[in-house]
């Protein structure tokens, strides 16, 4: 019994340090390629129009009514952009920011303001662009 109980620990231990791994590598890297996604809107939506208009969404119902998610201004100050808020969601053409349900209106000639095209086919592909 006693050798069973090691060996069974010892692949306890290999298996937490594998998660560990698996768990920090697969967060290292989405985070890495959400946040380059982000700073690219951020960037075309700060060449467009400041202070940047956004639209933050706010529950209506349910056990968290009233909460919105903030976090979308904060990226914007952390970045040193002024950002203004919109009462009412904003027409299309409009971007919505990565991972949150924020809106900001796009102009019918932001395609020349992006610094690659490449960003246009990313932000598609993300379903962030809404026409």
């Amino acid at each position: 019994m006693g050798f069973g109980v090691r060996v069974l620990g010892g692949l306890a231990c290999l298996a937490a340090g594998l998660n560990v791994f698996l768990v920090t590598f697969y967060y290292f890297v989405g985070m890495q390629r959400q946040e380059k996604i982000l700073n690219r809107q951020i960037e075309l939506v700060a060449d467009l129009e400041l202070p940047v208009p956004l639209h933050v969404f706010v529950i209506q119902g349910g056990h968290s009514a009233g909460a919105s998610f903030q976090a979308s201004k904060w990226w914007f100050a952390d970045r040193g952009v002024p950002t203004a808020e919109l009462a009412q969601e904003p027409p299309k053409p409009r971007m919505k920011i990565n991972k949150t349900d924020t809106r900001v209106p796009l102009p019918p000639d932001w395609h020349s303001k992006l610094k690659s095209p490449e960003d246009e086919a990313l932000f598609r592909k993300k379903g962030l662009v809404e026409d």
